[in-house]
């Protein structure tokens, strides 16, 4: 993903809390690096809420 400049400042702090590495050329990140799992997090997301009250 390559980010327009003007959104660079705000993304690359929370890039760095997360974890997210920038691409060398220093205009984004790598998706294919951080995607997330769709499945695994569904499944993950299933497992800790499974505990709770159902929503009425």
């Amino acid at each position: 993903m390559t980010c327009p400049r003007r959104f660079l400042r705000r993304a690359r702090p929370h890039w760095l809390d997360e974890g997210i590495l920038v691409k060398k050329n220093g205009r984004g990140c790598s998706l294919a690096d951080h995607r997330v799992d769709e499945a695994d997090w569904a499944r993950a997301y299933e497992a800790a809420v499974a505990d709770l009250p159902p929503l009425r």
